[in-house]
């Protein structure tokens, strides 16, 4: 099975939302089977070669909304999952940072042809907004996992949120 390292980012705004991307891509299966709908998640992509996970969850960051991060907190989270994308099985292992961002507007120059073809809208969301709402989100219980985060209480150490 291969393995990608993938850099995440929770983007936050001066209002206290949190940046989401709607995807639909009928080529990822979980245990489950195939995922089937639109889901949303954070800003983020592959580690490419010579790249460290905070460099590359700046320029996933930028390539996917325009934004440059002011800052970068250490990882706050981490996450080991196996997803079938493209009749292959991979094993994701993502790593989650924080950036507080003044500017909200987004720009989508940047997105790969990859990325056009399965992405849908993004959307600034409230957390009470994410835990209200029937939409599917990746990481699962991400609602939950953001109260802290966009409360300001970053954990000292990564925490598996597998």
């Amino acid at each position: 099975m291969r393995t990608r390292c993938t850099a995440r980012v929770i983007a936050i705004s001066k209002d206290k939302k949190v940046l989401l991307f709607k995807y639909e891509d009928d080529s990822i299966f979980d245990s489950q089977g195939p995922i089937g709908k639109p889901f949303w998640v954070t800003p983020g992509g592959g580690v490419e070669d010579q790249e460290t996970y905070e460099d590359a969850a700046k320029r996933e960051l930028f390539e996917e909304s325009g934004l440059v991060p002011i800052a970068l907190s250490k990882c706050i989270w981490n996450r080991v999952v196996e997803l079938s994308w493209k009749e292959e099985l991979i094993q994701f292992q993502e790593q989650y940072y924080v950036t507080y961002v003044e500017e909200a507007d987004i720009k989508l120059d940047n997105l790969t042809l990859e990325e056009r073809e399965v992405y849908r809208s993004y959307k600034w969301w409230s957390v009470e907004e994410i835990c209200d709402s029937d939409e599917i989100f990746f990481p699962t219980m991400l609602g939950e996992l953001l109260k802290p985060i966009v409360s300001g209480d970053l954990p000292l150490e990564p925490i598996n949120i597998g």
